[in-house]
């Protein structure tokens, strides 16, 4: 159960950089969207022969690595080439805490940088700290936002699952074809909506192809709550006599039963990205 608060989490960060206040919440936001932070020694120019630079492109030595998404593969002492934010090119030397994103892999890996911070005046290990703390927030934001998108949000146990073969004969062939299967769900507590008496019935694919990598599958027997939406792109594909025919497709649209309150408390708070919504 997560229980640090947003509050709590940038006086963390207020203690981990110096600078203005405007700086520091920079940082924060910084922590919550790259996908690969690390300290880095800026190289000169000669450091790298043979690697390609683009535009305003830099090299960098990785001295510690503080995130790193599980695909990426680097280490302390790889070189990497950084394209970044600021048109002028660090000095040699220079040390930084550098935020970035995956661009290129291959021979080389080349990152786009969305911004840097001053070497870290705290400890590594609290900074690792703050940045698992950060990346909580930001998959709470997600979470956040498909919450304020659902039409039903249930806890309860999936009492069986079947082939949903009216959604199968109805869908368009395709490589694509997500080979629907039917959970029903006993509800146990609903959190928002109002759930159809007798439990719920939702759709999940079972395709093993690139485009349902990520859906939830279900069993029966299985606890836990379900984020629950009712696609108009697919009303026709899930009529059904027996009620009602909801989808978790997304990844974040099913959590665990022993998160329900904290579930329970986002849903009590404003999405993210209001201004974003119709």
């Amino acid at each position: 159960m997560r229980t640090a608060s947003l509050g709590t989490l940038l006086f963390c960060v207020l203690l981990m950089y110096a600078g203005p206040s405007g700086a520091q919440t920079d940082t924060l936001r910084l922590a919550k969207e790259a996908a690969f932070i690390f300290r880095g020694e800026v190289q000169g120019a000669t450091a790298g022969r043979g690697m390609e630079l683009p535009p305003r492109g830099i090299i960098v030595r990785v001295l510690e690595v503080l995130y790193v998404k599980p695909t990426v593969a680097v280490r302390k002492g790889d070189l990497v080439v950084v394209q970044t934010v600021a048109a002028s090119r660090p000095a040699a030397g220079t040390r930084a805490v550098f935020y970035t994103n995956g661009w290129i892999y291959g021979r080389q890996l080349t990152v786009r940088e969305l911004g840097e911070t001053a070497d870290l005046a705290a400890s590594s290990t609290e900074a690792k700290q703050q940045i698992a703390q950060a990346k909580a927030a930001a998959e709470d934001d997600l979470v956040r936002e498909r919450l304020s998108d659902a039409v039903l949000v249930v806890a309860g146990t999936v009492r069986s699952v079947r082939v949903f073969e009216e959604a199968r004969t109805r869908s368009p062939v395709s490589e694509h074809s997500a080979d629907w299967w039917l959970a029903e769900v006993a509800v146990t507590r609903t959190l928002k909506g109002e759930a159809p008496k007798g439990g719920v019935l939702i759709a999940f694919p079972t395709s093993k192809d690139v485009m349902w990598a990520e859906s939830p599958r279900f069993k029966a027997g299985e606890e836990g709550i379900w984020i629950l939406h009712r696609p108009k792109s697919l009303a026709g594909i899930f009529e059904n006599s027996q009620g009602p025919v909801y989808t978790a497709i997304n990844r974040r649209d099913f959590q665990g039963s022993k998160d329900i309150e904290h579930v329970a408390g986002l849903l009590r708070q404003p999405s993210p990205n209001p201004a974003a919504r119709p």
